[in-house]
């Protein structure tokens, strides 16, 4: 979210991030309104932090069986 958007009511974020179950905000300085364009970086250490969010929980993994013979 874009912390210097003209264009988003103050607390909009806040309530938008409560509105949507499971979801986190992350505020970024320095960026209006389209934050994708003004601060990718910013934008992509956020989605790439996120990815253990979005994935399944892993599997055990079981030990090999040995090889026969």
């Amino acid at each position: 979210w874009g912390m210097q958007d003209r264009s988003k009511l103050p607390g909009e974020a806040q309530m938008v991030r409560d509105l949507v179950p499971g979801s986190t905000l992350v505020e970024v300085q320095g960026s209006g309104h389209y934050v994708q364009e003004e601060q990718p970086r910013a934008v992509a250490d956020a989605m790439i932090a996120a990815i253990p969010l979005w994935l399944p929980p892993a599997a055990p993994v079981s030990p090999a069986a040995p090889a026969p013979g």
